[in-house]
């Protein structure tokens, strides 16, 4: 009987950390987006976005929460202890998760994750006390940096150069459709830019790609320093070496400082590591068996001090700008957390706040704080604390003596566990984007390949350091993404959140055995492992029904204007109008919208533009009039800088198609309640001197006009948002008149 639960109990830790590495691999080496369709003008790019969408993003936390409940099941079955507090703690904010997100499928996309990761963190902690099954996450986790670096290499080679080439051959259309002049400063920094070749490799942001980089570069420096003195083949050390310099490499080319920072600072840790855990044996002193946790505990406050100090220096410091930036959203979040102290804006809703409190000084609209703490109590507000107490818990809790147990020598169950993690993520990766199967997706089906025989030997490696070694190489990591992770979307990022989290847990220790009754012990562990498997078939099954039934209804609206698109394509005549078309997909957005529900919003934004696309070619009162309706029906969604933006766009267009056709005052009135809640919006600010002057109203035309040139150069920090160099000089004329 003992035997048959152990065995059990293995298997379902098998595939616990089977399925939590598969997840992992799926997000971050595949595109995430939230709505697959009308992400761009279906006409102009026929077809959903080869992504995961909210229903695929959903799916894949609901796995990883299962994931997790499986391998605290299998440590119930063992009879050992869990850390039911920790598991409270971030489960607690929860609740106000699934509270933000009813009615808005992108507040349960990201909440979804956001609760799928710090859960993630946790259970992985667990593997602290069974070697094996740590070293072959850890090794899963290591080796993604393989098709990553393959990725980013197609980009730095290929597609890079290829869009610098189109720039180059139509420089003078491209700076046009900016309203730049040639030499301009606007044009000067744009060229700078283009000329950056930063890849983001599947994540869409460098900055997240150079801090996941630049954990494994550490980590993948040790793995090769580690493999001196050890019977280990050539082939594995040159494999390390090999991987360790591609991604130092890669952070280089990339040069984002803050990466370069945190690498350089992962480096110090990992040589602290290195020099005081020369101790040998499997039972080192119990100091530095949680020293590394403690150490990557300080990466938040080094983060966040670095923000802090940054914001009191002079703003043109070194011509650095990029703090500068983090500044702002930290007071931008500061500012949103006092009005919404108790409840936070949710995951998705701080772009909205940003807008209203941002510094004056600030030219971006940003969706995330850039800050794990910041983006942690956004979401959920003070409630949020009890992540971080959880974290807190786990990275500084003190290892029992030979509490690191387990087989460590290779095994086939541990490269079954790999083969059948990558063949799950293969699978999913292969049906999500089936263009990629060609020849156009060579780089990332290379990397896959060699994710397995990287993955071997990271696992080899880490099989043969002994347990003080192990800890500093997982600790360093967890540092390097904590520091980091107080500067940019590293654990806002959908693509990136599971990877994060998972490595950040495996620095982690479970909590010591206890003396007890050990039958009443499992029973107790059996409930608490099923906690997030609860949370994934009860709060995540209503999300993902209405995601799936939402993007089935946009596809629907996205088909007669998809014909169209490929028809131009192919270039044969179109199948069917483009303003049938339009219209059609414009009355299935408005029906989707009228019905409600978590797509209503997002279905309404988007009819509209379909309605204002109508009118603007055909001008005729009947479609200016349904886009007005169809402005004033979004507002029933709330009334959100979107929103009422929205209602003035309509009315602006009106105007232009129809001169005389809008009363200029209510078109000022429908402006000044837009700017209440984007008060820094430049253009806004233009429109509103236009529809007083209109109105007759030259003194406050004025005055509207000076403010959109006053906000306009505020925004010097980046001069690609500023307003054309003509279109300033039309202002300043009109002010002197």
């Amino acid at each position: 009987m003992r035997a048959e639960r152990s065995r059990t109990a293995d298997l379902l830790a098998w595939l616990g950390v089977a399925g939590m590495l598969a997840v992992a691999l799926v997000r971050s080496t595949s595109m995430q987006a939230a709505w697959r369709w009308f992400d761009v003008d279906p006409i102009r790019s026929p077809g959903a976005l080869e992504a995961v969408g909210a229903s695929g993003g959903i799916l894949l936390d609901a796995a990883l929460l299962l994931s997790a409940s499986l391998l605290l099941a299998s440590r119930a079955l063992r009879g050992r202890r869990l850390d039911g507090l920790s598991l409270l703690l971030v489960v607690l904010p929860v609740p106000i998760l699934a509270w933000h997100a009813r009615g808005d499928l992108e507040q349960a996309w990201r909440g979804a994750s956001l609760a799928a990761g710090w859960i993630g963190l946790v259970a992985a902690a667990h593997l602290r006390d069974d070697r094996r099954l740590r070293v072959l996450l850890a090794a899963g986790l290591l080796a993604a940096a393989v098709p990553w670096l393959a990725r980013a290499g197609e980009q730095w080679l290929v597609e890079i150069p290829a869009s610098i080439a189109h720039f180059e051959a139509n420089r003078a259309e491209v700076l046009a459709s900016f309203g730049w002049s040639e030499g301009s400063e606007a044009a000067l920094l744009y060229e700078r830019r283009l000329a950056q070749a930063e890849a983001g490799a599947w994540f869409g942001l460098a900055n997240v790609f150079s801090a996941l980089l630049a954990a494994c570069a550490v980590a993948w420096m040790q793995l090769t320093l580690a493999t001196r003195g050890r019977s280990l083949g050539g082939g594995t050390v040159l494999l390390a070496g090999v991987v360790a310099l591609a991604a130092v490499v890669g952070v280089a080319i990339n040069g984002s400082k803050g990466a370069i920072a945190a690498l350089l600072a992962g480096l110090a840790v990992a040589a602290i590591g290195s020099r005081s855990g020369r101790t040998t044996g499997d039972a080192p002193p119990r100091g530095w068996r949680s020293a590394a946790g403690r150490i990557a505990l300080l990466g938040i406050p080094l983060g966040i001090a670095a923000v802090l100090l940054r914001g009191l220096l002079p703003e043109g410091f070194l011509g650095e700008k990029s703090m500068v930036f983090r500044w702002h959203y930290l007071l931008g979040s500061a500012w949103t957390l006092r009005a919404e102290p108790l409840r936070g804006v949710g995951p998705a809703g701080f772009q909205e706040w940003y807008l209203l409190v941002k510094p004056i000084r600030s030219p971006e609209a940003v969706q995330s704080a850039h800050s794990l703490v910041a983006d942690s109590l956004l979401a959920v507000g003070v409630v949020g604390l009890a992540w971080f107490a959880a974290l807190a818990r786990v990275l500084w809790r003190r290892d029992e003596p030979g509490g690191s147990t387990g087989s460590v020598a290779p095994s086939r169950g541990g490269i079954l566990l790999l083969v059948v993690a990558l063949a799950a993520a293969t699978a999913v990766l292969w049906a999500i984007e089936p263009s990629s199967r060609g020849g156009s997706g060579m780089a990332r089906w290379i990397g896959i390949l060699l994710f397995l025989p990287t993955a071997i030997v990271a696992r080899s490696i880490l099989a043969a350091v002994d347990p003080p070694r192990l800890a500093w190489i997982l600790g360093s990591v967890a540092f390097v993404l904590l520091l980091q992770g107080q500067i940019e979307m590293t654990f806002f990022a959908p693509g990136s959140i599971a990877w994060a989290m998972l490595a950040v847990g495996l620095a982690g220790s479970p909590p010591a055995p206890r003396r007890g009754d050990p039958t009443r012990r499992s029973r107790v562990a059996v409930v608490i492992a099923g906690v997030p498997a609860a949370i994934a078939l009860l709060v995540l099954a209503g999300p993902f029904r209405a995601a799936v039934q939402a993007e089935s209804r946009l596809a629907l609206a996205a088909e007669p204007l998809d014909e169209v698109g490929r028809a131009i394509e192919e270039r044969r005549a179109p199948a069917l109008d483009p303003l049938d078309a339009r219209r059609r997909a414009a009355a299935g957005l408005s029906a989707l919208a009228d019905e409600g529900g978590p797509a209503a919003a997002r279905a309404g934004s988007l009819a509209l533009e379909q309605q204002l696309a109508v009118a603007a070619e055909t001008g005729t009162r009947e479609d200016l009039a349904a886009a007005r309706t169809r402005a004033e029906a979004n507002l029933a969604f709330g009334h959100s800088a979107r929103r009422l933006a929205e209602r003035a766009r309509v009315l602006l267009v009106w105007r232009a198609i129809e001169p005389g056709g809008v009363d200029p005052r209510m078109l000022a009135e429908a402006i000044a309640q837009a700017l209440v809640l984007q008060p820094q919006d430049v253009g806004l600010w233009i429109d509103l001197g236009d529809a007083r002057r209109d109105a007759g109203d030259l003194v406050d035309a004025r005055a509207a006009w000076r403010t959109a040139l006053e906000l306009d150069a505020a925004l010097e920090l980046d001069p690609l948002v500023r307003l054309p160099e003509a279109r300033r000089r039309e202002l300043e004329v009109r002010l002197a008149e």
